[in-house]
């Protein structure tokens, strides 16, 4: 599926402008990933709206695959792509983690490629990249790595003693009441803080990043891992925008261990800092996972018996893979 090449192509995304920061992204990572794993190239978007700042320190012309105007080669022919069959939001674009879909998209390109000159390809509004991204190389991560550099660098330390954990808890827009299938309850993250702490004796230290409700603070046991040391709790109280966002970004970049939750926010995050997604917490199997990214652990935390892996197994897999890199 990887080996085809479109040299011919430059691939345009259409990201919704209304979206948060990770959602935006992923919309411009499928014309970047589509490019990097095509030989093709791309047009850089800047965000918009919610995510407006983050063209200060993000920017996707610093990508090799960037399209530059060359007037030997010329865009002489455009073409706006539409999945099939409509996604729960009506959107018409494809699955690419489903090999149907992703053959007719194959087919697409092939097709386009097979003119004679240079195609602009406009993907369908909101795009994401799918199976595409998954197990990117090392000369695809390092161009994902250069491209958010600057953000890497907020916060960037070589080696923490010890040894840095972050959490991402999903909230914010997400409640009891709003999205309840993607809330997780105060008692699920408090399960996970603790197989965490045991798993490292203690020796860690633990940054829990959560927006609209700080419920998790009143825990008798959060109150004592946060007197140890052990643990901090970064919290701003916006349910839709966060003032410390960008802050927050640096600081899961800069983990030595990241478990993602069930948002593109901290999803985007475990992509840039390790080129995949080692662990994911959702509530259940009835949880979708944002933007159909491929994750290596995933964890129903709430739905244990059917969950692909427990939260230990989770822990002990990704913290044994990446930690010992980390120190």
């Amino acid at each position: 599926m990887f080996h085809q090449t479109f040299p011919n192509l430059v691939f345009k995304a259409q990201p919704d402008r209304y979206g948060r920061f990770g959602h935006q992204t992923f919309s411009l990572l499928a014309a970047w990933c589509f490019a990097n794993r095509f030989n093709a190239r791309f047009i850089p978007t800047q965000y918009a709206y919610f995510a407006i700042q983050y063209n200060s320190y993000v920017n996707f012309c610093d990508s090799k695959a960037a399209y530059k105007y060359n007037p030997q080669d010329p865009i002489l022919d455009f073409c706006t792509l539409q999945g099939s069959v409509p996604d729960p939001n009506g959107n018409n674009k494809y699955n690419l983690q489903h090999p149907i879909e992703t053959g007719f998209f194959l087919e697409e390109l092939a097709s386009l490629s097979s003119k004679n000159h240079t195609v602009l390809v406009e993907l369908p509004f909101d795009q994401t990249p799918g199976k595409f991204i998954l197990n990117i190389p090392k000369y695809i991560h390092s161009d994902l790595v250069n491209i958010f550099s600057p953000l890497i660098n907020i916060n960037k330390t070589i080696n923490h003693d010890p040894p840095l954990v972050v959490l991402h808890i999903r909230r914010g827009d997400v409640d009891t009441v709003n999205h309840p299938n993607w809330f997780i309850s105060d008692e699920r993250y408090i399960y996970i803080i603790k197989a965490v702490s045991d798993y490292m004796n203690e020796n860690v230290r633990i940054v829990v990043l959560l927006q609209g409700s700080n419920t998790l603070a009143e825990s008798a046991f959060i109150k004592t891992l946060i007197n140890k040391g052990i643990l901090r709790i970064r919290f701003t109280e916006g349910r839709w925008t966060n003032e410390n966002e960008i802050q927050d970004f640096a600081t899961m970049l800069n983990a030595d261990m990241l478990i993602a939750g069930q948002s593109s926010y901290s999803l985007l995050a475990a992509l840039i800092k390790y080129g995949r997604i080692p662990i994911c917490i959702v509530k259940n199997r009835l949880s979708r996972i944002p933007h159909n990214v491929s994750i290596d652990n995933l964890v129903y935390c709430e739905d244990t018996l059917l969950s692909p892996v427990s939260i230990e197994t989770a822990i002990d897999s990704s913290f044994t893979k990446y930690l010992s890199k980390a120190n």
